[in-house]
Order: structure tokens, then sequence, then C-alpha cells
């Protein structure tokens, strides 16, 4: 019985052990699950820039983000709408009375941009905001997408449909909607934590969703959990810890994702967390521009740019803090780097930072130089009580004995004999200390030679050794066996920082100053470099300077040229720190790779990829302004008054890259290009400019000649004057030499002054005859006796009041007078008939217009004298005789004599009704405004009648 107990006991122990175990293994499991994969490889060559309210945003809260054709990058917040040009952020409220404030969300087509917003969707083109309601009350916008034309709205009511060129809304269905996208497979909608179909049949339903994207080729989906689905498959989990997936974009082949808790990428293997980003928690938006930008923006904390870079951060690549750096080298396939404070062992291939027994005995030691000699790493540190040069063969670690790198009786050898410089040949090892200069062979013999100055800098080169001395020592020659031939002539009292042999001889600098010393004598090159060089090396026939300013790029072949040209690269290029005094980098022949000492870090260089080549900027125009109001640019037509052209340009640049210069002209009134640079070039005017036709040009060019991706081209119409018209100055020619003529001779003034005279008789003529004519026309129409005489003096009235010329005054009072003339042609007993007349009577009636029309055509000399007979009875919104036009498709001349006709119907009494008083025939043209009479010849008709300047008979009899 005991033993039963004894053994239950034994079991409970075990079965609890065992529990306790499988939670820890649990729990480690999860842990292990949980990971995330910091990717530090992603910004350690790329720059982040971030922009919060110190650089110029209202707030550093952003919810969207969206890049126009011309390059303009706007952002949403809920306080205003930011648009951005690589230099300043406009800042937009309320436009025109359009409020633009609660943006959530962007869409850019072509140079187009749709803003939703908490209460509505708003349209903004060159320069003008337009709002478009989707329904009658505020609604508030979650995505928009445009898809085979249309843009598709997400609502919580719906989602919508805007046709731009319509104008036509409709609602697709009832669901709440919170993200929209598309691409040419098709487009997909989230409702209800579902993805659905164009059709709303379910695309997928089996996570729940919380956003969809789509690239060029792949649908993403981003559910509440943080897991990504692409095309419709669950791939991977992003965000260990459920943080929703809130975006994605996809840019070559690599899928990125904002989510709540930073930003994540998924290159097709793993998932990983972008480390180091300051922009790193409630990311709403994601954006790649035109320049191979990516733009983050958060809810929380800024927005970020993030710039390729030509360099690479080693230390941030393999998560090691700053620190100055004094050497680099590579050793057994492995990256050594020393700085002032201990050595690093980066195994770059496996992305690991190796600790070791040599690690640990430099920790915190100041070191200055590292060369690998004679399958040895040496190593030089400097204010090392214990420690002077370290040799490391892989696995045990020696050093040298430093009394022999002195000469007897010159130094206190309880002392570091503080080494500055390590460098090697094939055959021997060269050390330079404060004291001079020592030569260690491979067997480990040591030879040592005391220097008037301490070098700097050794470069063995062939069977030479030059030496690079402070504090004016110049540049020293050696022999290979350390015995002194001359100094440099030229660098005589000079401190020399650096030398190299180049192909076109032996260079050497001063602080900045570079010079060239070939033939035993030295040239100072005109290299307009800003900063000291503490780098010279020769690649691929380019010539590399470093310095603390960043690294100049000279064309080898330019060093004869008086003034050499540069391509720098600077901070702009990922050269974030400044290059290290006193410090050597290293080349990897191998990979053609340069290593460079900085003050924080190593940044790592390519010497034969190609390189990333700033993608030149573009350019968009914000508005053209006339005399104060913004018109569009699609057509740009304006009147002969105006005397004030703006056009007000943005240049569109988000690298930090700003040589480029603006060339501009206007074609038409100018021959040559302006040259400004852009701040002086985003706003251009001209003042009063003759009529005529005109071409404004621009375009930027950088530094290096090269163009911006577009150039600016608008042709702008301004309407001639009056003395501008091409007929008008011939017009003045002609009588400037009938001036001249009729000076020269009497005769001619007498034939010309009778001639004239003859003219206006025969004017005369023709006019008494037209009257004549209307008063036959009136004649008879007995119920309209003197119609066509009242309906010229008000068409004439009415066009003066409309400001036309005074010949066209005069053409229309002609046309006005004959507009019944077809009457003649109809049979009196339908033209007086007392009785309503028949339809068929009515028809021949209504032929009156076109049989007036006939009967003027041959007459050439009175422009549009036919169309005032045939058409003074249309109707502007249709419905008229005899062709039923509509609106500008009725001749102007006769849309106003079908108003002096109306009004002198209504004034004048007919056997069937006394005349209209002055209110009923206002009330008749407000009434019929837009139907019968043209709006804005009806607007001046009832103002007229209001200033009595039109006065019917009745009421001047009154």
């Amino acid at each position: 019985m005991e033993v039963i107990i004894i053994i239950k006991k034994i079991r409970k122990v075990l079965i609890l052990v065992i529990s306790f175990l499988l939670i820890i293994i649990f729990i480690n499991l999860k842990t292990i699950a949980e990971e995330e994969i910091d990717d530090f490889d992603y910004l350690s060559d790329k720059t982040e820039f971030v922009y919060t309210t110190d650089s110029g945003l209202i707030t550093s809260k952003a919810n969207c983000i969206a890049e126009l054709e011309n390059g303009a990058i706007w952002i949403g917040q809920y306080v205003a709408l930011i648009k951005y040009d690589g230099r300043v952020f406009k800042t937009y409220y309320q436009v025109d009375g359009i409020d633009v404030t609660g943006v959530s969300d962007l869409l850019g087509v072509g140079n187009t941009l749709y803003i939703g917003t908490q209460q509505h969707l708003v349209k903004f083109k060159d320069g003008i905001f337009e709002e478009i309601k989707l329904i009658s009350s505020s609604i508030s916008i979650n995505e928009l997408c445009e898809y085979q034309g249309l843009v598709y709205i997400a609502t919580p009511i719906g989602l919508f449909t805007y046709n731009d060129n319509t104008k036509e809304i409709k609602l697709l269905n009832n669901k709440s909607v919170d993200s929209v996208s598309c691409n040419h497979q098709g487009l997909y909608y989230v409702s209800e934590n579902k993805c659905y179909n164009l059709d709303g049949s379910i695309y997928f339903d089996d996570l729940s969703v919380k956003c969809v994207c789509c690239g060029d080729e792949y649908v993403f989906i981003g559910t509440h959990e943080g897991k990504l689905c692409i095309d419709g498959v669950h791939i991977v989990d992003v965000t260990y810890g459920s943080y929703p997936i809130n975006t994605i974009t996809e840019h070559e082949h690599v899928v990125y994702m904002a989510t709540d808790k930073g930003l994540y990428l998924y290159d097709g293997s793993a998932t990983k967390i972008i480390s180091g980003l300051y922009t790193n928690n409630n990311l709403s938006d994601l954006l790649f521009d035109y320049q191979g930008n990516l733009w983050v923006t958060s809810s929380q904390n800024g927005i970020s740019k993030i710039i390729n870079n030509s360099f690479t951060n080693i230390f941030f690549k393999n998560n090691i803090e700053n620190k100055t750096v004094t050497c680099v080298t590579k050793y057994n396939d492995l990256t050594y780097v020393a700085t002032e404070s201990g050595l690093y062992i980066i195994d770059e291939d496996k992305k690991i930072v190796i600790e070791n027994e040599l690690t640990s005995l430099l920790d915190g030691v100041r070191l200055r130089d590292l060369e690998v000699f004679n399958n040895k790493l040496y190593i030089a540190t400097y204010e090392s009580e214990d420690l002077d040069v370290v040799i490391y063969d892989g696995n045990s670690i020696n050093g040298i004995d430093k009394t022999k790198l002195t000469i007897d009786g010159e130094v206190d050898y309880s002392k570091s004999t503080n080494i500055r410089v390590i460098t090697s040949n094939e055959d021997y090892l060269f050390i330079g200390t404060n004291y001079g200069i020592s030569r260690v062979d491979k067997d480990d013999n040591i030879e040592t030679i005391k220097t008037k100055e301490r070098p700097l800098y050794l470069y063995p080169n062939q069977d030479k050794l030059y030496a690079c001395f402070d504090k004016n020592g110049g540049l020293g020659l050696y022999s290979s066996d350390l015995s002194f031939e001359k100094i440099i002539e030229g660098s005589e009292d000079l401190a020399i920082l650096k030398c190299y042999m180049s192909s076109k001889g032996l260079l050497y600098n001063f602080n900045s100053n570079l010079y060239l010393y070939k033939d035993g004598k030295s040239k100072k090159l005109i290299t307009n470099i800003v900063g000291s060089i503490f780098e010279i090396f020769e690649f691929n026939n380019t010539l590399y300077l470093g310095t603390d300013t960043g690294l100049y790029l000279i064309n080898v072949s330019d060093l004869s040229l008086d003034v050499i040209p540069y391509i720098l690269l600077d901070k702009a290029s990922g050269l974030a720190s400044s290059i290290k005094s006193n410090a050597s980098g290293y080349f990897d022949k191998d990979k053609n790779l340069f290593y460079f000492c900085t003050s924080d870090t190593v940044y790592c260089y390519n010497l034969v990829a190609k390189e990333n080549e700033d993608i030149p900027l573009k350019i968009g125009v914000d508005e053209l302004i006339v005399d104060g109001v913004t018109i569009p640019l699609d057509s740009v037509s304006i009147s002969k008054s105006s005397s004030r052209i703006t056009i007000n340009i943005s240049y569109y640049n988000f690298l930090l890259k700003d040589d480029y210069y603006v060339y501009y002209m206007l074609e038409g009134f100018e021959d040559e290009y302006h040259v400004d640079n852009m701040m002086d070039a985003s706003s251009i005017t001209y003042t009063n400019l003759k009529g005529g036709k005109y071409t404004f040009k621009l375009f930027a060019m950088d530094s290096n000649g090269v163009k911006s991706l577009n150039e600016i081209s608008i042709d702008i119409n301004k309407e001639k004057k009056f003395f501008e018209k091409i007929w008008v100055i011939i017009l003045m020619i002609l009588l400037g030499a009938l001036v001249v003529f009729y000076l020269t001779t009497l005769i001619f003034k007498y034939r010309t002054k009778k001639l004239v005279e003859k003219q206006n008789e025969y004017k005369a003529i023709t006019l008494e005859s037209i009257e004549a004519i209307a008063r036959t026309i009136d004649a008879k129409d007995s119920y309209t006796n003197g119609h066509s005489t009242r309906v010229g003096k008000y068409s004439r009235l009415i066009a003066v009041s409309m400001g036309l010329s005074d010949e066209e005054v005069e053409n229309i009072y002609y046309i006005a007078l004959l507009h019944d003339i077809g009457k003649i042609a109809i049979p009196d007993n339908i033209l007086n008939k007392p009785a309503r007349l028949t339809d068929d009577e009515f028809a021949i009636m209504k032929s009156h217009t076109t049989r007036g029309a006939i009967i003027l055509s041959s007459i050439s000399t009175i422009k549009d004298i036919a169309a005032g007979a045939k058409y003074h009875h249309e109707k502007y919104g249709g419905g008229g005789y005899p062709e039923g036009l509509k609106a500008g498709e009725i001749p102007f001349i006769a849309r106003i004599i079908c108003c002096a006709d109306c009004y002198d119907a209504m004034a004048t009494k007919r056997v069937y009704k006394e005349p209209y008083t002055n209110e009923k025939i206002i009330s008749e043209f407000e009434k019929c405004s837009g139907s019968q009479f043209d709006p804005e010849i009806a607007k001046v008709v009832i103002q007229m009648i209001k200033d009595g300047i039109l006065t019917s008979e009745f009421e001047e009899n009154k």
C-alpha cells in the first residue's frame, strides 16, 4: 500500500515537472516565433530626412501623401492640406470658400489632385480648387482610387464613382467601405473586414481585412492582426503582437508595409522591421516619388523622406555605435576597424561583429593604424602605457619591442613611442613614430632612423619611400634602405598630409591645396576644393580626393586644365560624416570597394558600380494669373484689356542636389532666354503685352549640363486691340499713303474728297433704301405697322449697351431693319388674318425666316444680314424655328434681334392686347431668360428698361 502511495506521489511530481517543462518550451517557442528581424541593411545606404513643425509643417501629424505627374508632393493633415516642392511647404486651409482641412486621403491623376476630407471631395487643378458634392450633406471620405477613367470614393455610406468629364456621380452600393484600390486586373474594396471585387462578390474573407493595396501585378491585403496576404493567399505574419497593417506599397519587387509599430518590408523570404527609422510609430501612408525616394507619413511623429545614397554606413549596417575611425583594412576575409577606443572585427558576409581575445585586449585603447604584412596584422596604438605595435596572426597576439623603434638615448622607454602610421610594400613594413621611421623585414629585423619632424603619412612606391612630415617638414624622399635623398621641390616649409603616385605624376597636398610633382618640379593645381584633403587615390582614370567636406571626383585628363572641374559627393550623396584626418582608408581590390574613415563611422563606396545618378528635377506650373484672376492652363486666351500676366513655377526636387539654373523666355516678345536661379524664377511676370500669339518656355539645367526631366511650354493668345489688328494697320498705312499722295497733288486731293462725298452719298442712299424697304414691310402687315423700324432702333440701343463697336452697332441696325423682309413673300390673307392661324397657315407664316434669308443671301456688304432674318425666331433653350438651334449655335446678331423683336411685341398695342407695362415686360424677360432669350442679353435689356434707355412709344406717351 505504501508503495502504491509513493508511486502516485512520484507520478504527480513527474506530471508537474513535465507540465512545467512544456510551459517553458511553449514560452521559448512563442518568444522565438515573436522575435522580429531587425533590418539595418535598408538604411545603411540611405539618409532619412524628417519633417516636423521645425521644418515648416503646421503639425507633425500626417494622414496621407500623394504625388502629381509634375512631381508635386501633397500631404494631407487633419489641420490643413500641404504642398511641398522640395524647398517650401505651402499650406491651404480654405480656398475660395472651400474647406480643405480634415484631409483623410489624396489621389493624384495626372496633374489633377483629388482631396478626400471628413466633409467632402475636392478637386484641384491649375491652381483652382473645386468642391464635388457626393450628396447634399457632408460625408467623410475614407479612401480614393482611379480605375478606367473614373474616381472611386470609399465612404461610410457606400462606394461612389465620379466622372470628371461628365461630372456624373453614382452610388454603387450602400456598404460602409473602408479601403479601395485597383490595378489593371480589377478593383477591390474593403467592407466589414472583408475584401470584395467590384461586382460585389467576395475576394477574400479568411482573415479580418484592414486594407487592400494593389501593385502592378499583385493584390496586397493587410489585416488588423498584422498579416500580409498576396493575391488572396496568407503569406506571412508581419507585426508580431497584432499591430494592424495600415497601407502597403511595392517597389522593385519588395513589399513595404506601414503599421502602427513601424515600417516593415517583405523581400519574398522574410519580413523585417526597418531599424533606425525616426518616423516609426503609427505610420499611415507610403509613397515612392519619381526620384526613387521613399516617403513615410505618421499620424504621430512627422514625415520622413528616405534618400538613396552612394555610400554604405558599415557601423549602422552592423548595429555598431558611432566612434571616430582611424583605419580600416581586410585580413582573412574579415573587416578590421581601428577606432579611438578599440578595435572592431566585422564579418560583412554574415553581418556579425566578432569579439575575441584581440578585441578584448584593445578595448578602450586609442588605435592609429592597421597594416597586413607577411600574413600578419600589425596594429598601431597611440598614447598607451603598455602597447605600441600589436601583432596578430589570426590566433596568437605578439608585439614589437618598442626600444627598437627609437634611437638609443633619445627617449624614455617607459613611455609609449606613439606610433602614428604603419604601411608596407612586398618586402618591408614601415613604421612612423613621433621620433622617426622604422623598417621591419620579414624576419622581424628592425632598422630605425631619426627624422627632423614626425611623419604623418608614409607612402612606399617601387623602391622608394615618401614621408609626409608635420610642422612644415615637407615631403621627404627615401630609398628603401631608409637613406635620405631629398625634400621634394615645392613642398619645403609645408605640412604634408597625403601623397600618391598617379598616372600623371606624384600628387601631394597641403591642407586644401593639391600639387603635382613631375620632372623635378611641383605645380599647384587649381581645384577650388573646400576643406583639407585627407585621402588621395586614382581608379579607372578618376582621381578621388577625400576631404572633410566630401569626396571630390576629378577626371585625371583634366589635371592639365587651368581650372579643374569636379563632381562632389557629400551629405547629399550619403557621406554624412567628415572624412577623418590622419587616418587611412582601405581599397578592396577584389570587390573594387573603398572604405573611408570618418569622425563617427566607416563608409563604403563602390568604385565600379554605376552611380545612382541623380534623377533631374521636374517642373510644374502652379498657376497662371491674369490681372489677379487664376485661369486654366489648357486654353490660355486673354482679353485685349489684360495688362499683367504672372506665371508661378515650382521646381520639384527632393534630392539635396540644388545646383540648377532656370532658362525661360516668352517667344514673340523676346528672342533670348533669361538665366536665373530657382529662387528668383519662381514667379515670372509680363506686363502690357501687345495683342498676338506667344509661347512661354522654361527649363532647368544643372552645372553639368543635364536638363530637367520636362520643359514648360504654354501657348498664350492675347486678343488684339482695334489698332493692333492687321487690317487696321494696313488701313492706317494706306491712309498714310493717301495723305502723302494728297499733299503731293491738289488734284488727287480734290478727287479723293469727291470720292468720299460720293461714298457718303451712297451710304445715305443705302440707309434710306433699307429704311424704305423696312417701311414697305411694315406697311404690308397692318397689325405691326412700324415694327421693323422700332426693332432696328431697339437692336441698336442694345448693341450700344453691350459695348459693341460703332461698326457692329451700325450693322446690327441694318440687319434688324430687314429681319422681317421675308414677310413680303407671305400672302396678305395670312399675314393680316384677324383670327387664329391654322397649322398650315402658321407653317407658311414661319417660312418668312427662311424666305428672308434667301432674299438677303446675295448681299455681301453687310455681314450676317441673312442670319438676322433667318434665326431671329430661334430660342436660346431650343424649340424655336426654323432649325431649333440652341445657345451659342444661334448667331449673336439673331439673339439680339430676338430680344428687340419680343420687346416690341410686348410694348406695342395689338388688336388682341394692350401694351405691357415695363414691370410686366421685365417679368417676361426674367422668366424666359435662358429658355427663349440669351441670359446675358436679357440682363442688358432688363437694365436698359430700368434705366429708361429702352422706352416704348406707349411709355413715352403716358
